[in-house]
């Protein structure tokens, strides 16, 4: 109800905020039901549920890393910062290679490592 009172107090056409509205109430209507389909039939025998968390949980570093330079992105356009892309992309590509080199040499004992531990036993 208080939305059709701010429309009327913006002068908002009838026909432009009955289509928004229609719009919401499809959005609205269509997540309650998708939702209560799940959880009836089960959120486990839902397979595309299981790949999306099995993908998440694969990525969440990387997953974060892009949100992460995409907020920094969003803010240096907002706040008007001189090459805010390349710093974004600079953000992103420095943490792909961290994430690259921590995922590659996460189990494997590199050649100074292995040095090091044997000097440290002597």
């Amino acid at each position: 109800m208080g939305s059709a009172f701010m429309a009327g107090a913006n002068h908002i056409r009838w026909s432009k905020f009955s289509a928004y509205a229609l719009i919401g109430l499809v959005l609205g209507v269509g997540q309650f039901v998708t939702w209560g389909f799940l959880l009836a039939a089960g959120v486990d025998n839902v397979p595309i549920l299981g790949e999306a968390a099995t993908f998440v949980s694969e990525h969440k570093y990387t997953l974060g890393l892009t949100l992460v330079s995409l907020a920094l992105l969003y803010f240096g356009i907002k706040k008007q910062w001189r090459y805010s892309w390349l710093k974004a992309s600079s953000l992103f590509l420095a943490g792909a290679l961290a994430l690259n080199y921590s995922h590659f040499s996460g189990g494997v004992m590199t050649p100074l490592c292995r040095l090091h531990k044997h000097k440290t036993l002597k």
